[in-house]
């Protein structure tokens, strides 16, 4: 995920991780839904928060 700068997206997204919500990630095709779930799967793999993802 490395190769991929980074998004200003994904700060907002942060932002929500430690609230017990679901956060739906929508938009139109080819825009970088996946990419923005990868990195933000990334983030939390490196910070060592455990979450469930349905992906």
């Amino acid at each position: 995920m490395n190769n991929y700068k980074n998004r200003e997206k994904i700060n907002e997204i942060i932002k929500f991780i430690d609230i017990p919500e679901i956060i739906v990630l929508h938009g139109a095709r080819q825009v970088g839904k996946t990419t923005l779930m990868k990195m933000t799967m990334n983030y939390i793999e490196k910070n060592k928060k455990k979450r469930f993802f349905l992906f």
